[in-house]
């Protein structure tokens, strides 16, 4: 008797494997187009935010607005910001100094900031041969006074001196009130310098100084 040969069981299985890739493939191409679709969508619907990276700095991408920041991100800009303002040569007067670093203060403080800036070196003619330095002593951790707005106590000294030589020393104890905004209103001009590099890249922590004044007045933050 002959016997008839039966189908191997890789012929059996080998058109069921095949479906089974296809199916597969076919789930997974769905998959990546729906992923996609979404991704899209994310990316056209949300305003650029705030990324806050843990060495201090800033950058801006596509995100959720927010008014949340960063401890490190207040102290460096508190810290940068005050450094920027009292740091001048004779290749960076005071009043080019203040032209350019005010835009990190709100309209309301600026004036009263401005005449404060100015009467600290009152011992001294502010001219282009005048030189300021200003050396940080202490920079306490941020504190939240509501949302989107804290306060910072500072410690420093502003070095005075005409020609290289020592005038004064001009002791700078203040508290720093410092709040959140949506967006940064300082722009970069076309050829800057580099002060105003500085301050554009400062400004994209998107913070900005309220109010500033006597470490021991108790209603600064009324």
């Amino acid at each position: 008797m002959r016997l008839i040969p039966q189908p191997s069981n890789k012929q059996n299985i080998f058109p069921l494997f095949a479906i089974a890739t296809f199916s597969v493939s076919a789930l997974t191409l769905l998959l990546l187009i729906f992923h996609s679709s979404i991704l899209k969508t994310v990316s056209t619907d949300l305003p650029a935010s705030l990324v806050q990276l843990i060495d201090g700095r800033a950058i801006t991408v596509n995100s959720q607005e927010n008014l949340e920041r960063h401890p490190e991100i207040i102290r460096r800009f508190v810290a940068e910001a005050m450094t920027l303002m009292f740091t001048w040569s004779n290749k960076q007067p005071a009043l080019a100094t203040w032209q350019d670093t005010s835009s990190l203060l709100t309209e309301e403080i600026r004036q009263t900031f401005e005449s404060e800036m100015q009467f600290a070196g009152n011992a001294i003619n502010l001219s282009n041969n005048t030189e300021s330095l200003f050396i940080i002593k202490q920079l306490t951790q941020p504190e939240k006074i509501s949302e989107g707005r804290w306060q910072i106590q500072i410690s420093a000294h502003r070095i005075l001196s005409i020609n290289n030589i020592q005038q004064d020393t001009v002791p700078f104890i203040k508290r720093i009130l410092v709040k959140a905004e949506d967006i940064s209103s300082i722009s970069l001009p076309k050829s800057p310098t580099p002060l105003q590099s500085a301050i554009y890249r400062l400004s994209e922590a998107r913070l900005r100084i309220y109010k500033v004044c006597d470490i021991k007045d108790q209603k600064c933050t009324l």
